[in-house]
């Protein structure tokens, strides 16, 4: 029996990522509005800053007080 292989899923579904954004004719931006700070999603949007480098993708993140939170998404 041959087990699943996580890491090798992972990376075939990175690279197919990379190869999408590349085909793209602008390079792609995420922005990421979050109100406040908590260790957890310092970690979590780290991560999603490291997967956006590795396929070619520009990611920003905000931090926003709870009454500019509103002002910087746009409608």
């Amino acid at each position: 029996m041959k087990w699943l292989d996580g890491r090798e899923v992972a990376g075939f579904i990175k690279q197919r990522h990379a190869g999408v954004v590349r085909s793209l004719p602008a390079v792609p931006r995420l922005a990421i509005v979050r109100q406040g700070t908590t260790p957890a999603t310092d970690v979590f949007l780290r991560v999603k800053e490291r997967y956006g480098q590795d396929i070619g993708v520009q990611v920003e993140t905000y931090t926003e007080a709870p009454e500019g939170l509103l002002g910087r998404i746009a409608v």
